[in-house]
């Protein structure tokens, strides 16, 4: 999944693309509670270049309420 998924395929796209244009992207994904522990993403884009933005800790989806939205960015 972490190598081969759609996503992944897509997201390496984009940045060759910010690469190539000198653009610096912006975006967000979930840092999960306990309960969502196993949901990977923040780890996986981390690997990939990207930079969590901070404040840490004060955004959160609508739904689940407990999903904190974690903002990042890629600087080529």
């Amino acid at each position: 999944y972490t190598e081969l998924g759609v996503a992944t395929l897509l997201l390496r796209s984009v940045q060759a693309w910010a690469k190539q244009e000198g653009k610096t992207l912006l975006g967000h994904t979930g840092r999960p509670s306990k309960k969502y522990f196993s949901l990977k993403a923040l780890p996986l884009i981390n690997n990939l270049g990207f930079e969590e933005i901070f404040p840490q800790g004060s955004f959160y989806y609508p739904k689940p309420p407990d999903l904190e939205k974690v903002w990042v960015s890629f600087k080529p």
